[in-house]
């Protein structure tokens, strides 16, 4: 499975990075829930789907990538 976004926000990049780099903001912005526990970015989607991926680098306040479905990266 491919997952291809793109979007544009009409946001400062730090507000950006904090819906991705935060619990709270990832499940605001991305999935039901999405905790960070171990490096690691547990996702838990509508419908039961889960997916835990590995946070890959972090440069705030314009930089966050993660492991996601399928080897793809965020």
């Amino acid at each position: 499975m491919v997952v291809q976004w793109r979007i544009h926000l009409h946001s400062p990049p730090s507000a950006v990075y904090g819906l991705l780099s935060t619990d709270d903001g990832r499940a605001r912005f991305w999935a039901e829930e999405a905790v960070e526990r171990d490096g690691h970015i547990e996702f838990r989607f509508p419908g039961g789907q889960y997916w835990r991926g590995r946070i890959l680098s972090q440069a705030p306040p314009d930089h966050f990538r993660v492991e996601y479905y399928g080897g793809t990266t965020r």
